[in-house]
């Protein structure tokens, strides 16, 4: 954001004819020897272009009014400088606070308040410290509104302390010395054990040093049994840097990071699993929904929906608040349904919105096949299109065993062809049939779930059949419907367009009236509300 960009955002929060200053502090990264410092050793680290910015007008009074452009959804802060208590609801600004706190038990005395709009260009999480860097943004605001007599070595000595004591992050001091003493061109070699320092050169002319941020950050909204089996599905496998559960249920969703991260020791890869809120959906690459009310015995996905389509329209309201530019997967039911509800609330292009759709009766009739042939499900390449439900069906022309058409093996071994009917129902029955016996279906669209993120994350140009958009390929528009398509990092890359059977392009007819039946008489009156 440009300085004249950080003005104009100041003004229309704070309002205008004020006095301001600018003010800055950089990010930094570290070239060798990373995480030493919290022991005392030497590293070497470097101040970045990256960094934190404020424009800020002193007060008159002992208010504090601060205002993020990174977390606008959590609107302004105040607080008063007679009280500076750490709250438990707090976030960015306990950095501030905590920094007031450290100069003012030091003996300085802050005269007046003062009014500051903040914005960093550091990727929150990215290891680059965006908390360092705003807690010497702070000393700096401070020692010029109140024209301090303090080295910039005691004020970065001030700074990890707030972050140690007030805020209860044990860092070593490399993050504040480095942010603090950092100059043009030069890289620092820092004894943090007695903090003595010297500059070596670090002119790169025509060269440059390459940030990659290659975290890999997924958010699940809903820790219930569906949610809580793709977590598991992510622990085991691996792919995932980092995972956030989000729960109305805060301490359920705590527990559920607690038990997860006790199983990390035997897991394939590190992984950072902790509960949050939905401002952490802001760097995500992926956010999954599975929360909603669950199907219960007897009743169709269908009957779910006018339920669940208050509850989805919410979630993906305080998701996009965040600023979330990432690709949804949706798994709450009735799927289809909830699909489109995501897609109209978030107003992202229909490609970021993806619905598991039938990947996961893809799957049970995967499994059915190759328990019929007795061969691997590894091997079957068979597709469920249409709705996930009861309307879905089967394109058995277009379904292979190996190189081999499935109707063809059926012929050949003289198999009778309605026992393709029997494998059909089969899936579509499964789960009904789980549920009357253990009131719930969540490993098979865990796994499912699982392997559609991985798609996702690893930009893989994956088949699945999943829920998406609807814009003229099966001579339907304007629902998400279950269709297979090309999954990558951008969420649908391609709708792979079958030549569907006069039959068969009925069968998918109907599933689609179905939708858009309850898209007209419940979902869109809904919405409008």
């Amino acid at each position: 954001m440009m300085v004249e960009n950080m003005k104009e955002a100041f003004e229309k929060v704070f309002g205008e004819g004020k006095e301001t200053k600018m003010f800055f502090s950089p990010g930094r990264v570290n070239l060798i020897g990373e995480h030493i410092d919290y022991n005392g050793g030497c590293v070497f680290p470097c101040a970045i272009t990256y960094g934190t910015y404020a424009v800020v007008s002193e007060r008159e009074d002992k208010k504090v009014r601060l205002y993020s452009g990174n977390f606008e959804e959590r609107g302004m802060i105040e607080f008063e400088l007679t009280n500076l208590a750490h709250t438990e609801d707090e976030n960015w600004s306990a950095y501030v606070k905590g920094v007031m706190v450290q100069f003012l038990e030091a003996g300085y005395e802050i005269a007046n308040g003062f009014d500051a709009y903040v914005f960093g260009t550091i990727p929150n999480g990215s290891g680059l410290s965006s908390s360092a860097s705003l807690e010497l943004l702070v000393s700096q605001i401070l020692k010029e509104l109140n024209g301090y007599d303090i080295t910039m070595v005691d004020m970065v000595k001030l700074s990890q302390k707030a972050e140690n004591e007030y805020v209860g992050v044990n860092c070593g001091i490399m993050d504040q010395f480095a942010i603090g003493m950092g100059k043009k061109d030069s890289a620092i070699k820092l004894n943090t054990n007695d903090l003595s320092y010297e500059y070596a050169e670090a002119n790169l002319g025509n060269h440059s040093i390459l940030i990659m941020n290659t975290n890999k950050k997924v958010v699940l909204v809903g820790t219930g049994f569906v949610g809580m089996s793709m977590a598991y599905a992510m622990l085991n496998q691996g792919g995932v840097d980092e995972l956030v559960l989000i729960d109305v249920l805060k301490d359920k969703a705590k527990g559920e990071e607690m038990d997860l991260s006790h199983g990390l020791p035997y897991a394939p890869q590190k992984m950072t699993i902790k509960a949050g809120d939905y401002s952490e959906c802001k760097d995500a690459n992926v956010v999954v929904i599975t929360a909603g009310l669950p199907q219960k015995p007897g009743q169709s996905r269908l009957e779910l929906a006018v339920a669940n389509t208050k509850i989805v329209k919410e979630i993906t309201e305080q998701v996009m608040a965040s600023g979330f530019n990432g690709v949804f997967i949706i798994a709450s039911n009735p799927v289809d349904l909830m699909s489109y509800v995501v897609s109209k609330v978030s107003g992202l292009p229909t490609s970021k919105v993806i619905g598991s759709g039938t990947v996961l009766d893809t799957a049970r009739l995967r499994y059915l096949i190759a328990e019929y042939l007795d061969v691997s499900s590894k091997n079957v390449h068979a597709y469920i299109l249409g709705e996930h439900g009861d309307s879905s069906f089967v394109p058995w022309e277009h379904c292979y065993v190996g190189c081999k058409k499935m109707v063809d093996i059926m012929e050949d071994n003289n198999y009778p062809m309605e026992d393709l009917k029997k494998i059909h129902d089969g899936v579509w029955k499964a789960a009904y049939e789980i549920i009357d016996k253990k009131r719930a279906t969540y490993y098979g669209i865990g796994m499912a779930l699982n392997r559609l993120v991985k798609a996702v994350l690893n930009d893989e140009n994956a088949i699945l059949t999943v829920s998406t958009y609807q814009n003229g390929e099966y001579e339907q528009e304007g629902l998400y419907i279950g269709v297979p398509a090309i999954i990558n990092k951008n969420g649908v890359k391609e709708i792979l367009k079958l030549k569907l059977s006069e039959e068969d392009q009925a069968k998918f007819d109907h599933s689609c009236d179905i939708m858009k039946e309850n898209i007209k008489n419940e979902i869109d009156p809904m919405l409008k509300q």
